[in-house]
């Protein structure tokens, strides 16, 4: 810690007395400068039944939240819709879609990283025989 505060001092950034226990620095202007930050991320759960809840995701999205979206319960159309809707999104804001299993995609902000894949014999396994 002390020499995080002869750090942040040499530099200019604070001087030493204005270190607070974590390490937040304040200026006589109000100025606040955080250097830890802890946040939990939500991941939504969406199982849209319009083209009009595409736009509601990608406010989650906008929001940095990833968002899981089952769409067995639209219609394959408007299901397309959305996934070219939401498509558009992530590449707007940096973000990625995956599928992860039949009719369930992934959209996640470039805040979060998705890691590995699913193949399509595994998805294929996972299809239910009715």
């Amino acid at each position: 810690m002390a020499l995080m505060q002869k750090l942040l001092s040499f530099i200019g950034v604070v001087e030493e007395e204005e270190l607070g226990p974590d390490f937040a620095a304040t200026k006589g202007n109000n100025n606040i400068v955080a250097l830890h930050t802890h946040k939990n991320i939500k991941m939504i759960l969406c199982e849209p039944r319009h083209f009009e809840h595409a736009q509601e995701v990608a406010d989650h999205l906008k929001g940095h939240r990833p968002v899981l979206i089952n769409l067995q319960a639209i219609t394959r159309e408007n299901g397309v819709k959305v996934l070219d809707f939401l498509s558009g999104t992530v590449y707007a804001i940096g973000g990625t879609l995956q599928k992860v299993g039949p009719h369930i995609f992934v959209c996640a902000p470039p805040n979060v990283d998705i890691q590995g894949t699913v193949s399509d014999g595994i998805l294929e396994g996972c299809v239910s025989s009715e």
